[in-house]
C-alpha cells in the first residue's frame, strides 16, 4: 500500500504488509507513512516498503550532479543521458532522502527488508547500463547506511526494458563499463526478488520458480483485494 489507499480502511487480516515510502516517484513522501508503516509493523509477519526509482537524465528540479561532480562518484558529464556516473549520483540521493523521510518518522524501518521498484511508468531517459547504476547507487546508499536488506520490484519485461537485460551472468561486463567512475559497494544481483503478476495464487506459486536477474524470488504479486495488492511469499 501506499499514498492512493491514504485514509482507507487497512485490511484486518493480512499476515504482512509492504507500505511505500514515496508519492509515486523518487524525491516525494507518501502523506500516510506513519500511519500505514505503524500498521504494517503490528501483522503477523515482518514489515517491508519500497521505494521507487526513476533516471530522469540529464536533468532533474530535486537533484542532478554537474559534469566533474564526485558525489560520491565520479560524474564526467553531467550533460550526458547515460553517463552511468552520474545516474549513480542521483540514486544514492533519491535514496537518501527517502531514508531520511522514513527514518525521522519510524527509525525501526531500517530493520525491514527495502524494495527498488522498477517500473516503466516512471522515467527511465538513460540506457541500460546508466539505469542499472542508478539502481545500484539507491542499492549501496540504504545498504551502507544500515538497512538490513535491499531488494527489487519488477517484471522481466520491465526489467529488460530499463537495464537492457542486468543478471548475474552479465554483471560483470556492467561492472567493468562502470568502473572507470565507481566501482559497486554491494552485488546488485544478489538482491532478492519480488516479481509482479496477475491472476491467481496458483500462478504465483508458479512464478516463485523463476528469477529475472538470477538471484531468489521472495515474493510474488498477483490479484488485487479490495485496492490492496495481494503478495505471495515463495
Amino acid at each position: 500500500m501506499s499514498h492512493p489507499q491514504c485514509g482507507g480502511t487497512l485490511p484486518a487480516n493480512s499476515a504482512f504488509g509492504i507500505v511505500g515510502i514515496n508519492k509515486g516517484r523518487p524525491f516525494s513522501i507518501n502523506p500516510c507513512f506513519a500511519a500505514q508503516y505503524q500498521w504494517a509493523a503490528g501483522r503477523p509477519f515482518e514489515a517491508a516498503v519500497y521505494v521507487n526509482t526513476s533516471n530522469p537524465a540529464p536533468s532533474s528540479s530535486d537533484y542532478w550532479p554537474h559534469s566533474g561532480a564526485a558525489d560520491p562518484v565520479l560524474c564526467n558529464d553531467g550533460t550526458s543521458k547515460t553517463d552511468p556516473g552520474c545516474s549513480y549520483d542521483y540514486g544514492w540521493h533519491a535514496a537518501a532522502n527517502a531514508f531520511d523521510s522514513a527514518t525521522q518518522l519510524d527509525g525501526s524501518v531500517t530493520r525491514h527488508i527495502w524494495w527498488l521498484d522498477v517500473e516503466i511508468a516512471n522515467k527511465w531517459n538513460g540506457d541500460g547500463s546508466s539505469n542499472t547504476a542508478m539502481l545500484q547507487g539507491m542499492a549501496d546508499f540504504l545498504l551502507s547506511h544500515g538497512v538490513t536488506e535491499v531488494g527489487l520490484y519488477s517484471t522481466a519485461y520491465q526489467w529488460r526494458q530499463i537495464t537492457g537485460g542486468y543478471t548475474a551472468a552479465s554483471a560483470d561486463g556492467y561492472r567493468a563499463a562502470w568502473k572507470p567512475q565507481f566501482t559497486p559497494l554491494f552485488p546488485l544481483d544478489d538482491a532478492p526478488l519480488w516479481i509482479a503478476t496477475y491472476g491467481t495464487s496458483d500462478r504465483a506459486r508458479t512464478t516463485c520458480t523463476t528469477s529475472f536477474t538470477g538471484g531468489r524470488t521472495k515474493l510474488v504479486q498477483f490479484s488485487q483485494d479490495g485496492g490492496f495488492d495481494s503478495n505471495l511469499a515463495c
